[in-house]
């Protein structure tokens, strides 16, 4: 049950990820909400010194909150900006195989290749021109009138037709694949793989992971959304502060 087990573990991911967030929210906005009209008259009878020594030790926006933030905001921004982009590419061009900053991953659907990679295992495949391949790459293309990709590795390099011909094989078979794979029908070169993660790929391409990309997002936006503000507000008040 391989599928099954990565979308649990995306949502066990998720749901203390977004407590986490919601805690560190509720907690910055509460040490650090405006002062009271009381507060303020107190701000005034208080020596400025003294007054300073407190502001600093109950203000300061401490290192590993903004550590915390990043962590968790900018790769899930990249996971979703990435899904989304797939999938709209994937409609847009649907005779393509959809790619993020030229690299397309690919789920494997056999263990032809076994054991550089296997079934259920997610691949990074990155575009190369005919002439950069070599033999013993492995690569990805459409066989011969199909829209399907297959991964295999070159085992010789020809001509054919005019054009460069590259005999494939898969590492688990016996004998190589039976047409030869010309320049055009080649999608790219393998770059490395993840293995058992193409169920996750699978999931976030699912109604519930994009559910899961929704509140990934409006979790991380909303934290650096509120440490922005609580930048700018601290700012205001120094400036207000240092003018009194």
């Amino acid at each position: 049950m391989p599928g099954k087990t990565n979308a649990l573990a995306y949502v066990a991911y998720i749901l203390p990820a977004i407590t986490a967030l919601l805690s560190l929210i509720r907690e910055l906005v509460k040490k650090d909400q405006i002062a009271s009209p009381r507060q303020t008259e107190q701000k005034r009878t208080t020596p400025k010194p003294l007054r300073e020594k407190l502001q600093g030790k109950k203000q300061n926006l401490s290192p590993w909150k903004v550590i915390i933030a990043l962590l968790i905001a900018v790769p899930g921004l990249l996971i979703s900006f990435a899904n989304f982009t797939l999938i709209a590419k994937s409609y847009r061009y649907p005779d393509r195989v959809p790619t993020f900053m030229g690299v397309a991953p690919l789920i494997v659907l056999s263990d032809s290749m076994a054991p550089t990679f296997q079934n259920n295992d997610l691949i990074f495949i990155k575009k190369a021109a005919a002439e950069e391949l070599n033999v013993y790459d492995i690569i990805a293309f459409h066989p011969a009138g199909g829209t399907t990709v297959v991964t295999h590795r070159i085992i010789e390099i020809g001509e054919e037709d005019g054009s460069w011909a590259f005999i494939t094989k898969g590492d688990a078979n016996i004998i190589a694949d039976v047409d030869a794979v010309h320049a055009d029908q080649v999608v790219g070169k393998y770059r490395g793989h993840i293995g058992s993660a193409g169920a996750s790929l699978i999931f976030l391409y699912s109604p519930l992971g994009n559910v899961f990309l929704m509140l990934l997002n409006f979790s991380t936006l909303s934290l650096l959304a509120i440490i922005v503000l609580i930048y700018f507000l601290k700012r205001k008040q120094t400036r207000n502060e240092q003018a009194a």
